[in-house]
């Protein structure tokens, strides 16, 4: 085994332990805000059929039913989007696709995400790093009040580029930790920041 093949198994096996910790924290959020009350709802709906015996408790039992459904593919979608081997099954870009859905459904707000090329062919390490950073700059700037509007990825047979942006609501920049410049630093990419009156964004380049 090869010094660089050693380093690149080493970053995937920390994005590994770095999306089962995350994938904790998402499940535990979901069962909080979102499954949890479908779950209420449901026992609510199937409650008041102790107190009527109308016509209509049919149709309640079918609607807690399909409430029923929703909620258990819906823990199935997060359990699987928290999986590192289904991220490198599909690629990065599904993988942040999905990720866009889980934030959209939590916060309301419609991400736009555009792709434009083809992504090549890049090690199943690249994949997972790649979508690690940018599942973290997609956490980082999911808030109440703040939330990217912006997501377009750019992709030629020897550059990844990467470029979000956020409408500027009090004069916030796009958060970028110094964790998430360590993995873009270790795929050998750079980045630029640019600010302006109505939108902030973060322009991100790997080269292939």
């Amino acid at each position: 085994m090869t010094g660089k093949t050693l380093i690149k198994g080493n970053y995937e096996l920390q994005c590994r332990f770095e999306m089962q910790e995350r994938a904790l924290e998402v499940i535990a959020r979901e069962l909080n805000e979102n499954i949890s009350q479908s779950l209420c709802l449901a026992k609510m709906q199937l409650g008041t059929l102790e107190k009527s015996l109308s016509t209509r408790n049919q149709k309640k039992i079918n609607d807690a039913g399909k409430i029923l459904y929703d909620v258990i593919q819906h823990l199935k979608m997060v359990i699987r989007q928290a999986a590192p081997d289904e991220i490198i099954k599909a690629g990065f870009i599904p993988g942040i696709s999905k990720e866009l859905e889980i934030k959209e459904r939590l916060h309301g707000n419609n991400v736009l995400f555009k792709v434009v090329g083809k992504c090549p062919d890049i090690p199943a390490a690249t994949e997972l790093l790649i979508f690690c950073m940018v599942q973290e700059i997609i956490n980082d700037n999911f808030s109440s009040t703040e939330q990217l509007d912006g997501i377009t990825i750019s992709c030629t047979k020897r550059k990844i580029s990467i470029k979000l942006s956020k409408t500027v609501n009090g004069g916030h920049s796009i958060l970028l930790a110094d964790r998430v410049i360590a993995k873009l630093k270790q795929l050998g990419g750079d980045f630029q920041m640019k600010t302006g009156r109505q939108k902030n964004s973060l322009q991100i380049n790997i080269g292939l």
